[in-house]
């Protein structure tokens, strides 16, 4: 971030959904004046509208479970998730 800041930058798009688990510490560290655009809401927005669309919906009304899905090394993927998640981490290699 630093050198993006050195260089002018005054807004930062975050490219990737992951960086929402980032946001307040790249504010942090690109400061007041740089302005931290994060795609992540808009990205949620619009998978509801394709789900409800194409009648993929889940008619529950309970509570789902998270799976994370790998290429990396589980343990050292396991570990980066549990410190941003908030539930139990369940891990697997992706087939291949």
């Amino acid at each position: 971030m630093r050198p993006l800041i050195a260089q002018g930058a005054d807004t930062i798009v975050l490219g990737c959904t992951h960086y929402s688990f980032l946001a307040a510490l790249i504010a942090e560290v690109a400061g007041a004046d740089v302005t931290l655009i994060d795609p992540a809401p808009a990205i949620v927005a619009e998978l509801g509208r394709r789900l409800t669309a194409n009648n993929l919906r889940a008619a529950e009304t309970r509570a789902g479970s998270e799976l994370f899905w790998t290429t990396g090394p589980i343990p050292q993927v396991t570990a980066v998730i549990a410190r941003l998640w908030t539930a139990p981490v369940r891990v697997r290699a992706m087939p291949g």
